[in-house]
């Protein structure tokens, strides 16, 4: 709309988050999947920082990937100029950025939409993405 029909911004997202960063997306794995496969969930956790690396250092062939998915799963692609305006305001990251979580999840009760408190002490295992990341001397992630 912004670019089609003139529309203008009304609210930018992350100026409602910590620090302006907040999660679409977690990896998650069962406890006991966990325990029980750590080589199976760290592979798979290198997997998905090498594709996120991937995906910040070549934004155009990343909108050319997801134009050409997007065309695959609906028939149609965006403009270029689309695409690119969009991904302007994606961060592709491996932090699961757990203060959106916790911020989301803690709202959601205040609104009546989850009516337990939310107890998320606990939620995230930091340990094998850090050693991913260790292993390829990018920074670790802190658990909050």
């Amino acid at each position: 709309m912004e670019l089609e029909a003139g529309g203008k911004l009304f609210l930018e997202e992350k100026e409602l988050w910590p620090e302006g960063k907040y999660v679409t997306t977690h990896l998650v794995v069962r406890r006991n999947f966990l325990q029980q496969h750590p080589d199976a969930v760290r592979k798979l956790i290198a997997a998905h920082v090498a594709a996120t690396k991937k995906l910040n250092e070549d934004r155009a062939e990343t909108a050319r990937i997801l134009n050409a998915q997007l065309k695959a799963e609906t028939g149609k692609a965006l403009k270029d100029e689309t695409i690119n305006r969009a991904l302007e305001r994606v961060v592709f990251t491996w932090d699961p950025v757990p203060a959106s979580l916790f911020k989301g999840a803690q709202e959601a009760h205040q609104i009546g939409y989850v009516r337990t408190e939310p107890k998320l002490d606990g939620i995230y295992s930091l340990g094998l993405l850090n050693e991913v990341l260790k292993a390829q001397s990018l920074p670790t992630i802190a658990s909050k």
